[in-house]
């Protein structure tokens, strides 16, 4: 009969560990599995319905398309998804990111196939933007989104810049503008420059408009007293 030895031993107690390890790894995977899919379901329900629309409120509302364990991990708590772990949820990765696409890789292979159409046709979100809105109205309802990217190319379907349009509009106005759409822009560092542009521009079209309100009211010849003219402090703004 065969003699049990020490090396018989050692390299059962090693089999075990390793077979307990793998039922560690596996029960931590489908606990990754339960709390993506929970998540995905708390997010959907946020955004009306529409997972794209809760990833953006709730968790990226800059655009970038991915989230850091820290930011996960407040806003799971926000989310009153407090007995989950961000560090499950986003496994074992050196950048500790959670993408869009390895939450949802159905929405984040839209989301990606409109940014690379809108970086290689046009180069960037504001030129989509000057092409699209060929009537400078500054706004764009849900056909005629749907419309001005089907009719320069994109290749997708009505349903797919439906759901885009939804992405984009987060407010539900039932439009969208030039600022709304900067975030598709791929490159981080651009697409930060052309938001803050877009914004000090559209801060400098409200001062102007305040400007012109008080160069008009100071003009009607009002007593200082009245209650429509125009106060001293006003000025200082322009």
């Amino acid at each position: 009969a065969r003699r049990w030895t020490m090396g018989d031993k050692s390299d059962g107690l090693g089999g075990l560990r390793r077979k307990s390890q793998q039922l560690e790894e596996a029960n931590l995977e489908l606990k990754r599995v339960k709390e993506r899919r929970d998540l995905v379901f708390t997010l959907a329900e946020r955004g009306g319905g529409l997972l794209l629309r809760g990833w953006r409120r709730e968790l990226d509302p800059d655009g970038s398309m991915d989230v850091t364990v820290k930011e996960l991990d407040w806003h799971l708590r926000r989310l009153g998804l407090g007995d989950f772990s961000a560090k499950t949820i986003i496994g074992n990765k050196m950048d500790e990111m959670l993408t869009l696409e390895e939450l949802c890789p159905t929405d984040g292979e839209l989301v990606s196939r409109i940014r690379d159409w809108i970086k290689d046709e046009f180069g960037s979100p504001a030129a989509l933007w000057t092409v699209i809105d060929s009537k400078q109205l500054g706004n764009l309802d849900r056909e005629g989104w749907i419309t001005a990217c089907i009719s320069n190319g994109f290749q997708g379907t009505a349903q797919e810049l439906s759901y885009l349009f939804d992405f984009i509009d987060i407010d539900e106005s039932g439009q969208v503008n030039k600022e709304e759409i900067l975030f598709l822009e791929t490159d981080c560092e651009a697409r930060d420059k052309a938001i803050f542009e877009e914004k000090m521009k559209s801060r400098g079209q409200v001062q102007r408009l305040w400007a012109s309100v008080y160069w008009s009211e100071l003009h009607k010849d009002l007593s200082p007293l009245h209650r429509m003219a125009p106060r001293p402090w006003m000025a200082k703004s322009f």
